[in-house]
């Protein structure tokens, strides 16, 4: 025999059964939606974790790669490259031929231009004293484009003719007024 609607629907078994139905389809829908903020969050902070780490990525490729610019202090160990964080790969991935500027921390009173691709130093500006190697001398471009090595100006040693032509618009924004005078006649002959 089959149960009218009615009948049905004051039974207490089927009663339970539809109620325990609901709480079922409530709570998975309750998991669900906790699931889709849970993934919403984590999604919202791994983007948010990537552009920090972008940012901080592009931050530091602009600062290594900036020329020397006017009223600038060069740290013991600082390090510039032409090519930015693009020097950490091949050349021939990149297409930037890649040239270091570097203060190194132990010969201090020296600024040394290096060619990473074809392994040689194209020129040095020296201190024009000698200077104590434990001494925290400074090296700087002031406001005029002089570079002074412990308020001294400083003396270039080009090493490689090919060097000349690597003073400006990189490592240095401006030409250094002392190094215009001697050295520009002999690059444009």
């Amino acid at each position: 025999m089959e149960l009218s609607q009615k009948q049905a629907s004051n039974d207490p078994f089927v009663q339970f059964l539809e109620h325990m139905t609901t709480l079922l389809v409530g709570k998975k829908r309750q998991r669900i939606r906790k699931r889709t903020i849970r993934s919403l969050f984590q999604l919202l902070f791994t983007c948010f974790i990537l552009n920090t780490i972008l940012n901080f990525t592009l931050h530091k490729h602009e600062q290594i790669r900036r020329p020397i610019q006017p009223g600038e202090l060069i740290l013991p160990g600082q390090r510039r490259n032409r090519c930015g964080l693009w020097a950490l790969f091949p050349k021939s991935m990149t297409g930037c031929h890649s040239i270091s500027l570097y203060r190194d921390q132990f010969t201090k009173d020296t600024l040394t231009l290096f060619d990473d691709y074809h392994q040689l130093v194209l020129w040095e500006l020296k201190g024009r004293k000698s200077i104590a190697i434990n001494s925290m001398e400074k090296i700087r471009v002031n406001d005029k484009g002089r570079v002074l090595i412990d308020n001294m100006p400083a003396k270039i040693t080009f090493m490689t003719n090919n060097g000349r032509k690597h003073i400006s618009p990189w490592p240095f924004e401006i030409i250094p007024k002392d190094m215009r005078k001697g050295w520009l006649q002999r690059l444009t002959t």
